[in-house]
């Protein structure tokens, strides 16, 4: 979680306001992997920020 919390500082810090987290689901991972952010997608609330969870149709 460092990984967005820095990079959220940095954009914050730059003057952008309006900043969307993109998780990443289907960018180069497995079913698992996907499966994995989508049951745990509650820790990324955790930034005050929007959120966006869609993969590739």
């Amino acid at each position: 979680m460092l990984f967005f919390e820095e990079r959220i500082e940095k954009a914050k810090r730059f003057g952008i306001e309006n900043i969307i987290l993109d998780v990443g689901i289907g960018f180069g991972k497995t079913l698992e992997q996907n499966l994995q952010l989508l049951q745990h997608h509650e820790h990324f609330f955790t930034f005050w920020v929007s959120l966006t969870c869609r993969g590739k149709p």
